[in-house]
């Protein structure tokens, strides 16, 4: 379609109703053979999205679709009239206004409430087309293996805390800066080895923050090296199988750098960054604010870190999704609507996947769009009315009435905001009195431990003189000793050591005991292990009860099996599935009989 520079001399400049012959007529200035040409420069084909200002909140209320299908909807059968239809739904449209929303836009938004049965089934069919053309787009990386990578990855760095904020954040960019992008320049020149080449830990974090604002990774590494640095033959530390591969490119580094160790303890008094090697000393730097990049990117990972996020099918839907995602900004650029799109995280985490290769992003967005797609994790306020929450609320409009499916995806939505990091921890609200040394989890309240405690999440731990854990929803009281107890456990009363697991109960034992799923341990003077379901009591020395297994009054060493049942022995006694052993003061063994 031309544009308006494209206009014959006659017709340039000319702007007028389409529809107002006395304009015409009154124009002398143009030939009389012009009026018989139909004018096509301002006509386009399509049906054209109505322009909606950037501020403006529509959301349609149940009030407007009602009043819309009590007047009566188009069914496409013979003998209906679609004139008569159209007439009453515009008329009940002009009832309504919303700042910010044309009355084009309105109506547009609100027809297809107007339509039933093959009237609505027919442009139901549309919208299924256009999603089949949406999955037409290319894209030249397995973006789901991908993907899986990067969760494993992001799961690595949230669990080192010195990489996300102080001295050992400073030190990493320095490193990145300084070490791993002239590195890795060298390596796309010429390959430095035959294998791909190992990205430290720290310098991959920077890494990935850098490239995940594409426009400006893009535009860093031309200025500075001539070239997009890509990670074609780049692998994660996290995905080294072979120690050899991190070997060939630690020997090139402490070629290259003798003065700086390829892996780098940040957990150390030295993590500071030298006096002597500060970034502005560099030849060779970025000027994008590193710091702030990370932090932006160090909560992401909560919002993808539930264990669906890394299922194979909800991946592959992820990626039609984000394909569909692609074709959304795509059909904006096209009718030059200005549209701010946000994504659900199953998207963002592809979309991230897809940034984390730069070449390939870069080709595949030219290819679809003719640039390369900004990623702006800069706004971040979710607050009713902003930036975020109308380009949310715009994004599934334009969902909905593209695809004719739900934008909103279980399991892909905001979770809240990630868990603060507090010296290494992660903590929600919690409560901490009278401890020496003591870390609390969300929600768990710990008192009185005269050494060092740790509570899991909703757990309660009182009165340890030695070192205590407690997991999610468990109680520990009155330990001297080492005591670990489990999801919903229970301990009191242990002068030793002691470990509960999930649901079980240890109470008055002197030594050693261990207890797994749903066990009971009570009154234990040396040293007893009970597995799931079992119960043991009144044991002087060691016992060991199976799956559903009774240990009871045991003097010497017992061991049962599962659904076994062990009283009144003094010495050893070994005892089968399914079998039972009473009052015997010897050694005894059996499988699935009885003594």
């Amino acid at each position: 379609m031309a544009n308006n520079n494209d206009r014959p001399e006659g017709n340039q400049g000319v702007n007028r109703p389409a529809q107002d012959p006395v304009f015409l007529a009154a124009n002398h200035n143009i030939p009389m053979r012009n009026y018989a040409v139909p004018n096509l420069y301002d006509f386009s084909p399509e049906i054209s999205r109505p322009i909606v200002e950037e501020n403006a909140r529509f959301e349609i209320k149940s009030v407007m679709v009602q009043m819309i299908q009590n007047a009566g909807q188009f069914g496409g059968l013979q003998g209906e009239d679609p004139h008569a239809n159209l007439i009453i739904f515009v008329e009940i449209c002009n009832t309504f206004s919303i700042p910010g929303v044309t009355l084009e836009g309105i109506r547009l938004y609100l027809f297809l409430y107007t339509l039933r049965d093959e009237a609505k089934r027919k442009v139901e069919k549309n919208k299924e087309l256009e999603w089949e053309k949406a999955q037409k787009i290319e894209i030249g990386v397995d973006l789901v293996a991908a993907a899986k990578h990067q969760l494993q990855f992001l799961s690595e760095v949230d669990s080192i805390p010195f990489l996300h904020e102080g001295p050992s954040l400073d030190r990493a960019i320095y490193r990145y800066n300084a070490y791993w992008l002239p590195l890795l320049a060298k390596h796309s020149e010429s390959p430095l080895f035959e294998g791909p080449l190992v990205v430290p830990l720290d310098c991959e974090w920077i890494w990935h923050s850098h490239r995940l604002n594409p426009v400006q990774y893009i535009n860093d590494c031309e200025e500075l090296y001539g070239k997009i640095l890509d990670n074609s033959n780049v692998i994660s530390t996290t995905m080294v199988e072979s120690p050899c591969l991190i070997k060939e490119t630690e020997n090139i580094w402490n070629e290259l750098y003798p003065e700086e160790p390829f892996s780098f303890n940040f957990n150390s008094q030295e993590a500071d960054v030298p006096k002597d090697r500060q970034l502005s000393q560099l030849e060779k730097y970025t000027k994008y604010d590193l710091v702030l990049a990370v932090k932006r990117q160090t909560p992401f990972f909560y919002q993808v870190s539930q264990p669906h996020m890394k299922n194979e099918n909800f991946l592959q839907e992820a990626l039609a999704r984000y394909r569909g995602f692609l074709y959304l900004i795509k059909s904006s650029m096209d009718e030059s609507v200005q549209m701010f799109c946000v994504p659900t995280y199953d998207i963002d985490l592809i979309w991230h996947t897809h940034q984390l290769h730069p070449l390939c992003y870069c080709k595949d967005m030219k290819k679809l769009l003719g640039l390369v797609l900004e990623h702006d994790d800069t706004v971040t306020d979710r607050t009713v009315g902003e930036k975020l929450d109308i380009g949310f609320t715009g994004t599934t409009k334009q969902w909905d009435d593209t695809f004719g499916t739900s934008y909103s995806k279980i399991g892909a939505m905001y979770r809240g905001p990630a868990p603060r990091m507090q010296g290494g921890v992660k903590s929600g609200e919690c409560k901490l009195e009278s401890s020496g040394g003591i870390a609390a989890g969300c929600g768990s309240k710990v008192e009185s431990s005269g050494r060092t405690a740790t509570a899991g999440c909703g757990s309660k731990v009182e009165t340890c003189g030695g070192i205590t854990t407690a997991g999610c929803g468990s109680k520990v009281g009155i330990s001297g000793g080492t005591t670990a107890a489990r999801h919903g456990s229970k301990v009191g009363s242990s002068r030793r050591t002691t470990a509960a697991k999930c649901g079980s109960t240890l109470k008055s034992y002197r030594g050693t005991t261990a207890t797994g799923c749903g066990s009971k341990v009570g009154s234990g003077g040396g040293t007893t292990a009970s597995t799931c379901g079992s119960k043991v009591e009144s044991d002087g020395r060691t016992t060991a009860a199976g799956c559903g297994s009774k240990v009871v009054s045991g003097g010497g060493i017992a061991a049962a099996g599962c659904g076994s049942k062990l009283e009144n022995r003094w010495r050893h006694c070994c005892c089968g599935c399914g079998s039972k052993i009473e009052s015997h003061g010897g050694t005894a063994g059996c499988c699935a009989g009885q003594v």
